[in-house]
């Protein structure tokens, strides 16, 4: 009976809030820490951007998204996450006894302390509470306040909660809090639950995107590779199965041992006679100057991108048809597997882009293609990838998705002179 009442009482203290998920991160691989995190809604487009040590807070979208107000003011922590201590006040409407009652995630009570309080402003220290997130709930004599405290500490001592001095304690607090508070947060994001949201979490140089949906709280780990091309410039990576992709498309001008690809002059020169051409495009078309290559990449014939040279960043290599293959299994099959690899949304593809989800992570843009004879086609409307497997000496395979159709297709060919996208795989 008791343990009811105990995780009643913690159910209660979490009421306000609605719907909770709380969502931590960290890191691992290149780099164990995580400077910051961007985060997407896939269904919703709700965004929101975190530092490394911020909590993600996911609540019904109902839900109030501050603590608990009662009539008697608000359940405050400064700061919130906390490291080593943080101070709790509130405004105590009428004198008498007050109970402080704190419980984990779990429903596990760490801590009671009762107390005789005037009618006043109040403040309490909280120290010694371990890595987690808890709800605390202040219950006298006609009022409850309830809120949530977080704490990054590696503290294993136990936790403490001592009686301020009214506003003094916090004034004499907060030359230290404040670089905690402006370091570390709470962040609250509304969220329905079967929706998948999309993390990148960067690191330095790095950057790496999962998706996932919820059920109940989650640490999010951001697996940081290294994947630089002869430009210097490092993409972001996301893990799909069994595989790890880059997360955008390849915008390099030169092979990794440091030679130009080249490009043709005209832009629109006239390349069907040639055998083996090896040229890269920023795509082009009439009344388009040129687009934005961190979003679409460049454009590549199939002998560029097989070039002994490598375009590809040490590690990664272009995909075989093989290789297509087993992403796209990955994703159910090339009926439903497009929609899932899809960037979502009308930004950067035609309308309607049919089935688009992007559950994977990976971010298809439509990037269109150039034709030999010197055009550019299909910029919004068709993602063109190549693969690494030839069909014969003048045909080579390659990946397409398209704005009206969710399939994603790996068994079409073209000729070897076209200029199409890449994403390489990591080795």
């Amino acid at each position: 009976m008791r343990a009811i009442l105990l995780t009643m009482l913690f159910l209660y203290s979490f009421s306000a809030w609605g719907q909770n998920y709380f969502v931590s991160f960290s890191g691992t691989g290149e780099s164990s820490s995580v400077a910051g995190i961007k985060v997407e809604n896939l269904s919703s487009g709700e965004k929101r951007t975190l530092n490394g040590g911020d909590i993600l807070h996911l609540t019904a979208p109902t839900a109030i998204n501050e603590q608990y107000s009662g009539t008697s003011g608000k359940l405050k922590f400064y700061p919130n996450p906390m490291n080593e201590y943080s101070v709790m006040s509130f405004n105590s409407p009428v004198s008498g006894e007050v109970s402080v009652t704190v419980f984990d995630l779990t429903g596990r009570l760490i801590s009671v302390k009762t107390l005789q309080l005037e009618a006043d402003h109040q403040e309490f220290l909280f120290s010694g509470l371990e890595k987690g997130i808890y709800a605390v709930n202040v219950k006298g004599r006609g009022f409850s306040l309830s809120g949530k405290l977080s704490s990054i500490s590696g503290s294993r001592s136990k936790l403490r909660i001592e009686k301020g001095g009214g506003s003094g304690l916090m004034k004499d607090r907060e030359s230290t809090v404040s670089d905690s508070k402006a370091s570390y947060a709470t962040v609250d994001m509304p969220y329905n639950d079967g929706e998948v949201l999309k993390f990148v979490g960067t690191s330095g140089d790095f950057s790496t995107v999962v998706t996932s949906s919820f059920t109940g709280n989650k640490e999010i780990i951001f697996k940081f590779v290294r994947c630089t091309d002869a430009d210097n410039r490092n993409y972001a990576v996301v893990e799909i199965g069994t595989q790890t992709w880059m997360a955008s498309n390849l915008r390099t001008t030169k092979y990794m041992n440091g030679d130009l690809i080249g490009t043709t002059s005209p832009k629109t020169l006239n390349i069907s006679a040639e055998t083996s051409p090896k040229y890269e495009w920023v795509y082009y078309a009439f009344g388009i100057t040129e687009i934005d290559t961190s979003l679409f990449g460049r454009l590549y014939t199939w002998h560029a991108a097989v070039d002994t040279r490598k375009v590809c960043p040490t590690g990664w290599h272009l995909p075989s048809q093989p290789e297509w293959n087993t992403l796209i299994a990955s994703m159910g099959g090339s009926t439903v597997a497009g929609g899932k690899l899809k960037e979502t949304g009308l930004s950067n593809w035609s309308s309607p882009n049919t089935g688009a989800s992007n559950i994977s992570g990976f971010s298809a843009v439509p990037g269109g293609t150039r034709a030999p004879a010197g055009s550019c086609t299909n910029y919004k409307n068709f993602c063109y990838l190549w693969s690494a497997t030839q069909r014969d000496a003048t045909y080579a395979w390659y990946t397409a998705m398209g704005y009206n159709f969710e399939m994603a297709y790996s068994d079409v060919n073209t000729l070897k002179s076209v200029g199409n996208g890449i994403r390489c795989v990591k080795d």
